[in-house]
């Protein structure tokens, strides 16, 4: 009995909410139906009356009506769904099924979607040149060489081929460079975060019993800073290395190398030529001697440094010479490379030759 009256309790203090909401519902299905089409009068039965309700009604559902002097809840449509409660399609109505027609054309651009993902995938998985940047990236000084190697991709201006520079400005900082080896005892060399070549180098000794390396830059296949680098030292010792840095005008390619029989032949900016020879790397022929004088027809910049880069302004040694068939013009290295700083990457200042002719003419009274 305590039960029973707690739960008619519950059902007197719920009973306004529902009977509100059933209200509600019906009055929003009301304004939302559209306006009856007029039909026949029909005659339309007598309520029925108490005694007409079913004899087996529950006595609980008999004492609700009795309370609220209304129907019991057994005579409710039903509880107020989303159907009839915003007037809409509810969760329990079933999805519209597509036509044979939509589930094609929604099937074609799947896969279309598919097919473009895998063609993606495909393309940078086959990339030779991201990968070996990648390697080279991820692995140690140990194994960069071997790396670099064992790369096989085109070095167009390792085969002998002129190249023109692809710009003139070079933007790069200073980097790192990793170096492999080639036939003809040289080593190409690129730079961190390339795929192709941006130098190469190679050795000898002379008969000073001093070791002598030869770099050629190109980085990032840019007019401004074309060159050549030659360092002399003894033991390897940096602080009384000589560096001789050098530039030849005009700069129509790229330096190039490629062995001919017993020939290393270096083809400089300006299309003149050095030749070496290919074992002992001692120079036999060309526009350029051992002794670092320069016979050709171009106009050459030498910047000589002990113990630093040839382009540094300092211990005493500020300025570089221009020459050109003979003629001869010395300016401050601050005029040709601005950036004196310990952190520079030494950018010539004249990107291109059309603004390195007008500075000539004006400082040194003769062009390209």
């Amino acid at each position: 009995m305590k039960y029973l009256l707690s739960f008619l309790l519950l059902l007197l203090l719920s009973y306004p909410c529902l009977k509100s909401g059933i209200a509600f519902a019906q009055a929003q299905s009301a304004a939302q139906a559209p306006a009856p089409t007029p039909q026949p009068a029909k005659a339309v039965p007598a309520p029925a009356s108490s005694a007409a309700q079913p004899k087996n009604k529950n006595p609980f559902l008999r004492a609700i009506d009795y309370l609220f002097g209304g129907p019991s809840p057994s005579t409710l449509n039903r509880a107020p769904t989303p159907e009839n409660f915003f007037g809409g399609p509810g969760p329990s109505s079933p999805p519209p099924a597509l036509s044979p027609y939509d589930a094609a054309a929604v099937m074609t651009q799947v896969n279309r979607a598919n097919d473009t993902v895998k063609a993606v995938r495909e393309r940078d998985e086959k990339c030779s040149e991201c990968e070996l940047n990648k390697r080279v990236q991820s692995t140690g000084n140990d194994r960069a060489t071997e790396i670099v190697r064992k790369f096989n991709a085109k070095e167009a201006n390792m085969e002998g081929d002129l190249i023109p520079p692809i710009k003139d400005e070079n933007t790069s900082g200073i980097r790192s460079a990793m170096c492999g080896s080639r036939t003809g005892g040289y080593e190409v060399c690129i730079f961190n975060g390339e795929v192709v070549p941006g130098r190469f180098k190679f050795s000898s000794g002379n008969i000073e019993k001093t070791s002598r390396e030869w770099n050629f830059h190109f980085e990032n296949k840019a007019r401004q800073d074309l060159g050549f680098t030659i360092l002399d030292s003894k033991n390897g010792v940096v602080s009384t290395t000589k560096e001789s840095h050098f530039m030849i005008f005009p700069r129509h390619n790229l330096p190039n190398i490629r062995i001919e029989g017993k020939n290393q032949i270096v083809t400089l900016p300006n299309g003149e030529t050095i030749i070496y020879d290919v074992s002992s790397k001692k120079i036999t022929g060309g526009v350029f001697s051992e002794d670092k004088v320069y016979r050709g027809e171009g106009v050459l910049i030498r910047a000589d440094q002990t113990g630093d880069d040839g382009r540094f302004a300092k211990k005493g040694n500020t300025m570089a010479t221009i020459t050109k068939k003979g003629k001869t013009c010395s300016v401050p290295k601050k005029e040709l490379w601005p950036d004196q700083s310990q952190s520079s990457a030494l950018h010539f200042k004249y990107a291109n030759d059309v603004e390195f002719d007008k500075y000539l003419k004006k400082r040194c009274k003769f062009g390209l």
